[in-house]
């Protein structure tokens, strides 16, 4: 069954193996971890991905609010590219959201 509504999952999953089959079928449009879910905070290097908030990010299973306009936070570009995967591009293009169904405006 498909319909034209994008689709999004991820609050609720994580590691790849349970991403991969939605993303593999193409059971959904784009996938959106929970970076306190997602494994991201296991690693030493995880609070230096961004800037501009307290250190460490997530204390006693809460992260303080920024008091900053946006997200509160800068990505640390540096950073970031030091920990790619291997053959990983930093922001490679996109050019599959440049097709219609991918325009969020759309639907909103």
């Amino acid at each position: 069954m498909a319909i034209e509504t994008p689709t999004i999952t991820g609050e609720d999953i994580y590691l790849l193996d349970y991403f991969k089959p939605l993303i593999d079928t193409r059971a959904v449009d784009m996938v959106h971890p929970d970076p306190n879910s997602a494994g991201s905070v296991d690693n030493p290097w995880w609070d230096d991905l961004v800037t501009g908030i307290e250190k460490p990010i997530v204390q006693n299973g809460f992260v303080k609010v920024p008091e900053t306009p946006g997200l509160g936070v800068e990505l640390n570009d540096e950073a970031v590219r030091e920990h790619l995967r291997p053959g990983t591009e930093f922001f490679a293009p996109t050019p599959e959201w440049d097709e219609t169904r991918s325009w969020d405006r759309i639907w909103s």
